[in-house]
């Protein structure tokens, strides 16, 4: 007899041998954790990990101590999508609502803060803070969880907002994209997904893939033509990549060729999969799916 099991892997019975499996590529190169769960958000770090779920349950390990607790949302048609740390504290972003939460590692409950209204997007900056941006601004959160008076320059439907290390700010909107208030020709009609720098980098995603402005030079990603939606939404980096994703594809860029090195697709799966969300931890990488959380080393996908 032959089976498929949820993960792709072909099982083979025999009538005098047992049975052997075909592993795919799922079982090959990741390792699977919280199988059969829904998980929106997955963070490990040197001290803690937190996993966002379903229902909105949010999960605090901190090693030996573990705790919980919930967004106060109907999550049924407002799913969780990003919890951002800062410090003892915590953004969690939905669909629609922004949460601010204090004290989420100490075993008390969290304290739940709602000073983040009409919240449209948060990125990385190159100063090791958040950017927060709203429709008509943004703010920043430092590194110790203190939030800026919100800055409104006259440029209107921002979508995402960044800070470089040098203090320039780079703005996406849904009709171009802004460095210190300046209008980038090339992209003067073009609705701007995501900005974020990483030192003075910025990096930025439209509906035609992920671009890299270094050097006063731009750089467009060459992505595979496996890739068949462009429209990255997330950036992530570490010291060594750059990483750009949406719910289908995942573009793993070299921070030093500016090439990228490796993409995952959700068709390279069996099962149907949608990609949450994407984390770094020293060499590994870690994706949040629709069937739990898939591991891997990064030097065995590139």
């Amino acid at each position: 007899d032959i089976e498929i099991d949820d993960y792709g892997n072909v099982w083979i019975a025999t009538y005098y041998n047992g049975v052997y499996i075909a592993p795919t590529a799922l079982s090959r190169k990741y390792t699977i954790s919280q199988t059969q769960k829904n998980i929106f958000n997955y963070q490990k770090r040197t001290n803690y990990e937190i996993t966002g779920s379903e229902n909105g349950l949010v999960e605090v390990n901190t090693k030996p101590n573990k705790h919980s607790f919930f967004i106060n949302d109907s999550l049924t048609v407002n799913p969780m999508d990003e919890i951002y740390i800062i410090k003892n504290n915590c953004i969690i972003t939905t669909k629609s609502k922004s949460y601010y939460f204090t004290n989420i590692f100490s075993n008390s409950a969290a304290s739940q803060n709602s000073q983040l209204k009409n919240l449209k997007n948060i990125s990385l900056t190159g100063r090791n803070s958040y950017c927060i941006a709203f429709k008509s601004g943004y703010k920043e959160v430092d590194s110790i969880g203190n939030i800026s008076e919100i800055t409104k320059p006259d440029i209107y439907n921002i979508q995402s907002a960044s800070i470089g290390a040098d203090g320039s700010v780079a703005l996406g909107t849904t009709k171009g994209l802004y460095i210190n208030n300046v209008k980038i020709p090339a992209f003067s009609d073009q609705r701007i997904l995501k900005v974020s720098y990483s030192k003075n980098d910025l990096l930025f995603t439209t509906q035609n893939g992920f671009f890299i402005f270094t050097q006063n030079q731009l750089h467009r990603v060459k992505h595979s033509a496996s890739i068949k939606d462009l429209a990255f939404e997330k950036i992530i980096y570490d010291d060594k990549y750059y990483i750009a994703y949406n719910v289908h594809a995942i573009s793993i860029v070299n921070k030093h060729t500016l090439k990228e090195e490796y993409c995952i697709n959700t068709s390279d799966f069996y099962t149907r999969i949608k990609f949450n969300h994407v984390s770094l931890y020293g060499d590994s990488i870690f994706i949040s799916t629709n069937i739990g959380i898939l591991r891997s080393q990064l030097d065995t996908l590139i």
